[in-house]
């Protein structure tokens, strides 16, 4: 089930910034996506292996910015119960490391105790209220309200 052969963090040069991706694929399946990687949400590692492979690489960078899942949500459906980004999350807080990440995924919320860095940015992308419409744009996101509950916790 893990892909433990893949790093977690890589050299995003979009915005010439380190990403972390805590997952290979988005079971989001977002009709827009642009980065390949849709599919089933599997973790590159499991929640014991997470940290200490994290601390390791980020032992090995000098670390300017970072974003968190820029080529797959880290909050799909299967994280709720897996965890595998709050064991990423809890070493960059050990870390002091402050990141943007952008989701859909409400289990963010879950996470507020880690998200509280003054230079942490989160974001829930939300293109439109119309649940029919994203029901079809985006069928493994959750409702708009759901979302906009999850803004309104997190703000």
């Amino acid at each position: 089930m893990w892909r433990s052969s893949l790093p977690l963090l890589e050299r995003h040069t979009v915005n010439d910034a380190w990403a972390l991706n805590t997952y290979v694929a988005c079971d989001i399946r977002c009709t827009y996506c642009i980065t390949q990687a849709q599919g089933t949400s599997t973790p590159r590692a499991s929640r014991s292996e997470v940290a200490d492979r994290l601390r390791a690489e980020l032992d090995a960078v000098t670390m300017d910015s970072l974003v968190v899942g820029p080529y797959c949500d880290v909050y799909p459906g299967p994280e709720a119960e897996l965890r595998v980004t709050r064991a990423a999350l809890e070493v960059l807080a050990e870390r002091d490391i402050g990141f943007s990440l952008i989701t859909k995924g409400t289990t963010v919320v879950r996470d507020i105790d880690l998200l509280r860095h003054p230079k942490t940015l989160v974001q829930v992308s939300l293109c439109s209220l119309d649940t029919e419409s994203l029901a079809r744009l985006e069928p493994g996101a959750p409702s708009p309200e759901e979302r906009l509950a999850a803004l309104h916790r997190l703000a």
